[in-house]
């Protein structure tokens, strides 16, 4: 018997020998959750990036890497996809605010140190962008809510850290911690305007918030 090994036999892996075979591994299942996580990031940017009535729903799936059916099983139409876009990014938003709020120390200053990256923060764009597209479709019954429980959950949070930074002695005893939130808001608004005007027009309002942040703060003796 001869000792040679045909060519296709020379070419065939010793499994034996190297105890494995190349196979493709399996793309990781995503849960539910997991997929709801990945259509909102996408459709968070085909709406700051097309509007609401631009922004299509195919292209939203195809950059979700999922079917336009797999969506809607996730959300029951473009509107509720929208008004739970809004709601996921403001989550983002809120987490860094509500970080930067518990930090100890003089509030101002903290803001004056941090407020520069998070309005530089394309996610905060991407918010002010979608808050500024949701008003216009405010009478839509979801967008509505969204918006509804949005402006809710920022003014207490505005108004409980000024009330925060009066009791400690940094922001003017005089202040109205309401009065304060529904100027932020306005601030804020006014800046989604810019951005839609100019280039970093967002960006560039933020001297003027820090000039209204410093006006809130207790002047000290030979300051």
């Amino acid at each position: 018997m001869s000792d040679a090994t045909t060519s296709s036999e020379a070419q065939e892996p010793d499994i034996a020998t190297t105890g494995t075979v190349d196979v493709p591994a399996p793309r990781p299942r995503m849960s539910g959750s997991q997929r709801r996580q990945v259509i909102l990031a996408a459709a968070r940017r085909e709406f700051a990036r097309a509007g609401y009535h631009g922004a299509s729903t195919a292209r939203i799936a195809q950059a979700a890497g999922c079917s336009e059916p797999m969506l809607y099983k996730h959300f029951s139409g473009k509107q509720a996809l929208f008004a739970e876009t809004l709601a996921d990014v403001y989550l983002v938003i809120e987490a860094r605010f509500d970080a930067l709020f518990a930090q100890e120390g003089d509030m101002f200053v903290n803001l004056h140190r941090q407020l520069p990256p998070i309005m530089a923060d394309a996610a905060y764009a991407e918010m002010m962008q979608l808050r500024k597209l949701a008003i216009t479709l405010a009478t839509e019954p979801a967008v509505h809510d969204a918006l509804i429980d949005i402006e809710r959950r920022h003014l207490h949070r505005v108004s409980e850290a000024v009330s925060k930074a009066i009791a400690a002695g940094t922001a003017r005893p005089d202040v109205d911690p309401d009065y304060v939130a529904w100027m932020w808001t306005g601030i804020v608004l006014a800046a989604c305007q810019r951005e839609a005007m100019e280039p970093r027009g967002f960006v560039l309002m933020l001297p003027h918030a820090l000039t209204f942040l410093d006006s809130l703060r207790v002047v000290l003796p030979g300051a």
